[in-house]
């Protein structure tokens, strides 16, 4: 993912470009509004690739960027460890 500011200018699904690591990484948090749920086409719909590549060039994608650190937790004792 790049931005400018806050607004996305591109979104690539895992990138294999030996210059992958310039981009930012998706969190996977995201929030929208009735209509635009509302409006998914079909059941199915891999938010990733079918929507958000086509969002930026649209200028409907906005970015938060968090820089501390991150903890990924699925039990008692990763969220004790991030406390």
């Amino acid at each position: 993912m790049t931005i400018h500011g806050n607004k996305v200018e591109e979104f690539i699904e895992k990138p294999t470009s030996p210059d992958m690591y310039k981009y930012l990484t998706n969190c996977g948090w995201y929030m929208v509004s009735r209509d635009f749920y509302n409006s998914l086409a079909y059941h199915g719909t891999h938010v990733e690739v079918d929507l958000f590549n086509e969002l930026p060039k649209k200028g409907n994608i906005l970015a938060y960027t968090y820089s501390k650190p991150w903890y990924h937790i699925q039990s008692l004792a990763e969220y004790e460890i991030a406390n």
